[in-house]
């Protein structure tokens, strides 16, 4: 489902298959029995066959919600990381508290640039790993030049070990989607609900009544396209602030420490 739903037709197309599944329970209802004047009665289990979808709707949309907040509460706690490794820094010898810097804004760079959807993933995760490598090579020689610096490099390596979890676990978020049988299920019972609501309208409202078929399609498609949107954060509208470590990586440019 991930193959459909992630492309840019599928916010052009969906709406439309709402409205063609209504308009076909229109024709249904005319056909089966307004021109035979049969008069159709609810079993009553109409109601609650919405209400299920409803419910799996809501609760995949707080999904995908929760998970976009997630991401962006791990880029704040990593530039937190980030600034704690800096100020810490600062107390060391110059030459170390240069090369943290200049390992903090290379790193800050790749992943200010996370929601940019010409670096792919893998790109990502190449460009991170060499920076990380140079920067663990250098922790290396500098607990083999002299014991004096082990302390430090001890503490540097804690801070670089926090920034790669909340980095990886973030890259990898990013890959994450909303399980194809889920999206399926919402998209199949969103089209037969929509053959129910053109349906039942051509007996509740009359013909002329365009009311409730126009609010099930804007809300049903806002809320489908919502929940592919965050699925798909390098593509998507909705994308995970990156404003707090782009604001950390200017900082790092600018400081004259």
């Amino acid at each position: 489902m991930a193959a459909i739903t992630n492309t840019t037709w599928f916010y052009f197309v969906y709406p439309l298959l709402l409205i063609g599944s209504i308009w076909l329970g229109a024709v249904i209802a005319k056909r089966q029995y307004h021109k035979k004047n049969i008069v159709w009665k609810p079993a009553g289990l109409e109601t609650s066959v919405v209400a299920i979808f409803g419910l799996i709707l809501s609760f995949t949309l707080n999904s995908s919600n929760t998970e976009y907040r997630n991401r962006t509460a791990n880029l704040n706690a990593e530039s937190d990381v980030a600034a704690q490794m800096r100020r810490e820094s600062l107390f060391m010898d110059t030459v170390v508290r240069d090369e943290v810097k200049s390992y903090l804004i290379k790193f800050t760079a790749v992943h200010g640039e996370i929601n940019d959807n010409h670096y792919t993933h893998q790109q990502l995760l190449d460009t991170i790993a060499i920076v990380n490598g140079d920067f663990v090579n250098y922790l290396l020689q500098l607990h083999k030049d002299s014991t004096a610096n082990q302390k430090h490099v001890a503490s540097l390596l804690r801070y670089h070990n926090q920034l790669c979890t909340h980095f990886y676990k973030n890259a990898f978020s990013y890959t994450e989607r909303t399980p194809g049988t889920i999206m399926f299920l919402l998209i199949a019972g969103s089209l037969l609900i929509g053959l129910l609501v053109g349906f039942m309208n051509t007996f509740t409202q009359g013909y002329k009544s365009y009311l409730l078929p126009v609010l099930y399609t804007f809300i049903t498609s806002l809320a489908i396209l919502a929940i592919c949107d965050m699925d798909n954060p390098k593509t998507g509208i909705i994308k995970p602030d990156t404003r707090n470590i782009q604001y950390m990586h200017e900082r790092l440019l600018t400081s004259e420490r």
